[in-house]
């Protein structure tokens, strides 16, 4: 068997698009290794994890044409050079009868070998869920910025021709003949023509700002939509306030990066912004949340791990919220409707069978602190079945 060694890191639409595996489904998660560190190649510990597949796969009884189905394609991955040397990247292979994937770990691994009806994503949900791209809307004194990040890459995008590119732009009577927005009194005579000042005032001040801000929003308002990627903002407290004031972009954030970021690192900045999203998007979804729970549970939403699994395998599940370190046991055979599809009758993680489906089926993840939810997973059903 050949393997192209050009890892990706995985990724939530990776994991979408493996579906819903042909049981038993085998997961092994594998550590690189930290700096300094003398711990074995993934080589070894891949040869280490086949042996415990195995003993797992026998505990099933499984013809031994399953056996090989399954163990074969991490044998052979043992066996590749580049895996014999110290890899700082940990990896996440998942196997079933239907086929063999293996990826770049997103983030930090311990090492896991699991054997169920479901791939094993609960571990990686934390480093799955990070925002990995985002718009950043640098809001300087004498000029404006729009920066795309990408995992841990960022890169200046060209603003919009109609998008002002400082303060200090719109007061000119080019950009008003460029943009046809005009809020001044000018005269026919272009050699005549004035610019009202907005003077020296607070008051005025505020509203050039804000006028400013508005221009803003709307010149961007086609591009980031057609994206629809969060945006943070950055800038100075005036400016960010002023531009919020008159967001008319949904997925804004709320904060910002206060103060000119130019002084921030790399890393910091993506950190921070990273926050900043994280923080929004789960304020909106306990918000959401909230919401429902005003209702009694049943209809549109649930804190029954049964039922939570169930609606997810039936796509039903529009938002999940998971308790961090969450783990409820059970039998996903006798909880999933049959005719869904064929599941062994073994006990798994019910709580990363409720992860697993609803990422095959699109639902909004969310992993909070347990004391922010009432039970180890809450879903928010997409539709009403009274």
């Amino acid at each position: 068997m050949i393997f192209s060694l050009q890892f990706e890191t995985l990724t939530l639409r990776d994991l979408s698009g493996l579906g819903n595996p042909q049981p038993p489904a085998v997961t092994v998660l594998v550590p690189g290794s930290s700096q300094g560190s003398v711990a074995k190649p993934i080589a070894s510990r891949l040869k280490f994890a086949v042996d415990q597949v195995t003993y797992s796969l026998d505990q099933l009884a499984l013809p031994h044409r399953d056996l090989a189905i399954l163990t074969t394609p991490i044998l052979s991955l043992s066996h590749e050079p580049a895996l014999r040397e110290n890899r700082r990247r940990g990896l996440a292979i998942f196997v079933d009868r239907q086929g063999f994937h293996f990826f770049d770990a997103p983030g930090e691994v311990v090492e896991t070998v699991v054997v169920s009806n479901h791939f094993y994503v609960k571990p990686l949900l934390a480093a799955l869920l990070e925002p990995r791209q985002f718009f950043i809307l640098e809001l300087g004194p004498a000029k404006v910025r729009l920066i795309e990040a990408d995992g841990e890459n960022m890169r200046e995008r060209p603003l919009p021709r109609t998008v002002p590119e400082s303060l200090d732009q719109i007061s000119s009577p080019e950009f008003e003949d460029h943009t046809r927005i005009s809020r001044y009194h000018r005269s026919r005579n272009r050699e005549k023509a004035q610019v009202i000042s907005f003077g020296l005032t607070s008051a005025n001040e505020q509203r050039r700002m804000q006028f400013f801000c508005t221009l803003l929003d709307r010149g961007l308002s086609s591009f980031l939509q057609e994206r629809g990627l969060p945006l943070v903002l950055a800038g100075g407290d005036r400016i960010v306030e002023a531009y919020h004031r008159v967001n008319s972009y949904h997925e804004t954030v709320d904060g910002a990066l206060h103060g000119d970021i130019d002084y921030l690192s790399h890393d910091e900045i993506i950190e921070r912004a990273r926050m900043l999203i994280k923080t929004d998007l789960t304020r909106r979804g306990l918000e959401t949340l909230a919401e429902f729970q005003q209702s009694a549970p049943g209809d549109r939403w649930t804190d029954q791990i049964d039922e939570v699994v169930a609606a997810a395998a039936q796509g039903r599940v529009w938002k999940l919220f998971l308790a961090e370190g969450a783990h409820s046991e059970g039998d996903c055979s006798s909880v999933i409707p049959t005719s869904e599809r064929k599941l062994l009758p073994i006990p798994e993680d019910l709580v990363n069978a409720a992860a697993a489906e609803a990422i095959a089926s699109g639902a909004d993840i969310y992993v909070l602190p347990p004391a922010l939810l009432p039970a180890p997973a809450v879903a928010i059903y997409r539709y009403s079945l009274m």
